[in-house]
């Protein structure tokens, strides 16, 4: 069994005077959102064995803050460059690639690309767009992350700010 999880970066602002989209920053309330969601991870059991991100800015805060209640640093995270703007086949090309002994790993990025790898994977739900720091765990009967090519997996949990309720 393999256990993916799903995470859209925490709400940023919506640019810098320089116009870099790369260093855009977390707002207050997403770095509230972040730290929130960590300690729902850590209530309901969730703690991934590996993390996995794009290197902007906005990401590296929301994983650095989803972290603080583990009690962990990123400096565990793995920082992939082509995570950053990538498309739907890129994503897949890495999950798909993670090594056959982890168990679960969370993948922290952007949409689209985000949602529409959470919709080819999901056997259960489609989304229009994955909100911001929204959680999608899927957990495949795979024993390898390669064979999540072909597969769907299950909807163990999804999290949102935006509601008030968790699904499952």
């Amino acid at each position: 069994m393999k256990t993916l999880y799903l995470l859209r970066h925490a709400k940023a602002e919506f640019g810098l005077s320089d116009g870099s989209d790369f260093e855009r920053i977390l707002t207050p309330t997403g770095k509230q959102d972040a730290v929130r969601l960590g300690y729902r991870m850590l209530g309901r059991g969730m703690t991934p064995q590996h993390y996995v991100g794009s290197p902007a800015l906005r990401t590296r805060q929301t994983l650095q803050r989803l972290l603080e209640p583990f009690n962990q640093g990123d400096n565990q995270v793995e920082w992939m460059g082509e995570l950053y703007h990538a498309d739907e086949e890129t994503w897949m090309r890495v999950i798909s690639g993670a090594p056959a002994h982890l168990h679960s790993c969370l993948y922290c990025g952007h949409n689209p690309a985000l949602t529409k790898v959470a919709n080819r994977l999901s056997a259960d739900v489609q989304w229009d767009h994955l909100p911001t720091c929204g959680l999608l765990v899927l957990e495949f009967g795979v024993a390898e992350w390669r064979e999540l090519m072909g597969s769907k997996g299950r909807l163990l949990w999804f999290d949102s700010p935006k509601s008030d309720t968790t699904i499952l």
